[in-house]
């Protein structure tokens, strides 16, 4: 029922939307919450809520959450202070996956912004190497899958598994609780 983003949202949709969306930049993002917010006003059941895309899509908006929910996080800093990062870091996009767009920056304190570069679209963490990655994904009802992901220990990307298997694990600690 929504075909681009250039254009309106259509009436005349199923009771209940279930999103599927790929985003890429902050344009992407207000778009889709907007279409998702414009639908659910319209009476419609929309999965996920506009507020939910945001904090899942949002890498700023992610760390909120996760600190308000006492979940143990890396810091997430504006690209202002990226020497508050240590000597290594990565600048990331606030909307993007994959590692789309992400910079490993060796030193802080030499850091240039590439040409184009809007550091109000970033935010950076410090740089911790290391080989995988776990995905969690769990709802309202304590349902819960772990997937774990595997890489090079000094790549930065969360999505590659460079010739390894994606593996669902059980989940571990906390992660139910969490």
């Amino acid at each position: 029922p929504i075909r681009s983003p250039s254009s309106p949202v259509k009436t005349g949709c199923a009771p209940w939307i279930w999103r599927r969306y790929d985003l890429r930049s902050p344009d992407d993002l207000r778009w889709i919450c907007e279409a998702a917010g414009e639908l659910a006003r319209g009476g419609r059941a929309v999965f996920p809520s506009a507020a939910a895309i945001l904090r899942a899509e949002d890498k700023r908006e992610t760390y909120d959450a996760l600190r308000a929910a006492a979940v143990p996080t890396l810091a997430c800093r504006p690209v202002a202070e990226l020497a508050a990062c240590g000597r290594q870091a990565v600048v990331k996009p606030r909307v993007g996956w994959g590692g789309m767009g992400i910079l490993r920056v060796g030193d802080t304190r030499s850091f240039r912004e590439p040409e184009g570069f809007v550091a109000e679209d970033h935010v950076c963490q410090e740089f911790v190497p290391h080989d995988r990655t776990w995905t969690v994904a769990a709802t309202d009802e304590g349902e819960i899958a772990v997937l774990e992901k595997w890489r090079r220990p000094d790549d930065f990307r969360t999505d590659g598994d460079f010739n390894r298997e994606v593996r669902r694990t059980a989940p571990f600690g906390d992660a139910v609780a969490i």
